[in-house]
């Protein structure tokens, strides 16, 4: 059937998205049932962040994989 590294490779990658998934429903589930809170959190954790910066490394990321 399946070889032993490709298994486990789908297994940890199951594993991680359904971990992000759970977390992006927590935020999400946060977000409609206390947006103040949601405001006050979204503070601390983009307080160090760049988002120009961010935005134009992930276009340029994008431009390189998907060369069109």
């Amino acid at each position: 059937m399946m070889d032993k590294k490709v298994k486990k490779a789908l297994m940890s990658f199951t594993m991680r998205a359904s971990i992000a998934a759970l977390l992006f429903g927590a935020l999400c589930i946060m977000k409609w049932a206390s947006p103040a809170l949601f405001d006050k959190c979204s503070a601390v954790w983009t307080k160090n962040t760049d988002l120009r910066k961010t935005t134009a490394l992930l276009l340029q990321l994008l431009k390189e994989i998907i060369p069109f």
